[in-house]
């Protein structure tokens, strides 16, 4: 699908492989290389993808892509519309996140349910440049929503795989923000105050671009640190965390079965 206007769009080159309708975009290349190993895939089988990686696993069904590592909002898009442009439709993205929410601890697992938008990449796939009203207002959907969703059938998929029943797993929405290092006090507390369980960078972009394209884009984020004090708190090298990526990731292997 193109979008109207674009001068660049995505496009298959001569050498680029045929993807089969499912395919997995990781943020850490940690995450990328242990799900390479439990599928068998060799690192030595890549395809060069921008500054990272994309990996092709020959499935019983259909070939499996598997790409990363991406930061940020504008690079995981690039990723994303990549992989659609080259056969996949539906897209599932494993990240980390931070617990904004006593609730939330190192190592859980948040299922996306929304995402709000304080990234730059999502306005470019909206109305948001289209000089009406409601972009001069600042609104980036037509109905004045400030947040994006993931596709609702792709959604409940992941969903059951990875069930509210167990206690270390949140469904919620989420905030997803470029500035890193802007994460304030002031937006914790209004973001929280919207229900959101976690921040990070790339989740309202990927529903976003899944929608713009008419794709499933649905999301896992692993709690890898914690600001829910209003002072940051990393856990990236705490069992809690390690077991949390482990769970992830066996819950994605389950999913693709």
């Amino acid at each position: 699908m193109l979008l109207e206007d674009a001068i660049v769009n995505p496009v298959r080159g001569k050498r680029s492989p045929d993807l089969g309708p499912f395919a997995l975009l990781v943020s850490t290349r940690t995450d990328l290389l242990a799900l390479c190993t439990r599928l068998g895939i060799s690192p030595d089988n890549a395809y060069p993808l921008y500054a990272g990686s994309l990996f092709v696993e020959d499935g019983k069904r259909e070939p499996l892509a598997i790409a990363g590592p991406v930061v940020g909002a504008p690079y995981a898009v690039m990723m994303l519309e990549t992989l659609i442009s080259w056969g996949a439709q539906k897209i599932l993205f494993l990240g980390w996140c931070g617990a904004l929410t006593r609730d939330v601890s190192f190592g859980d697992l948040v299922i996306p349910t929304a995402a709000f938008i304080d990234e730059g990449t999502s306005r470019h796939y909206t109305n948001a440049w289209s000089g009406d009203d409601d972009a001069k207002g600042g609104r980036l959907y037509p109905n004045g929503e400030d947040r994006s969703l993931p596709s609702p059938g792709f959604l409940d998929g992941v969903a059951r795989q990875f069930p509210v029943e167990a206690s270390s797993v949140h469904h919620g929405p989420i905030w997803s923000t470029d500035g890193i290092y802007r994460e304030t006090a002031q937006k914790v507390r209004h973001y929280r105050s919207q229900g959101a369980l976690a921040v990070e960078m790339e989740v309202s972009a990927l529903f976003t671009v899944g929608r713009a394209r008419q794709v499933d884009v649905g999301a896992i984020l692993v709690v890898s640190d914690d600001l829910s004090e209003l002072r940051w708190r990393p856990g990236f090298k705490t069992d809690a965390f390690r077991q949390g990526r482990e769970r992830a990731i066996e819950g994605i292997l389950d999913l693709i079965e």
